[in-house]
């Protein structure tokens, strides 16, 4: 076999080899994104946060009955958690303050 016959056969096995490597690349899972709508765009300390969650599948952004249980947690400046939530989603709805 020539070497060029030879290097036609490699390079059709490789590329054989990596095109059907790249349906298992194919994800299983569905993601999701999350959108926060706020009460009022600034807060002063003390002030209540009233939102609604929407939580959205990300390549259609139509809501999402998937996940059950939105967690949401508020960072200061010092990136430390001041407070946790746990909130239960309703076909990809919730709400808090």
């Amino acid at each position: 076999m020539s070497i060029k016959k030879k290097f036609l056969l490699f390079a059709s096995f490789l590329f054989i080899l990596f095109s059907w490597n790249g349906y298992g690349q194919v994800p299983d899972t569905v993601r999701e994104k999350v959108h926060l709508h706020l009460d009022k765009p600034f807060y002063a300390a003390g002030d209540t946060l009233w939102f609604k969650a929407y939580v959205v599948i990300a390549g259609s952004n139509r809501l999402s009955a998937l996940s059950k249980v939105l967690h949401i947690e508020f960072i200061n400046r010092q990136d430390s958690v001041i407070r946790s939530l746990l909130l239960p989603l309703t076909e990809g709805l919730a709400r808090g303050d």
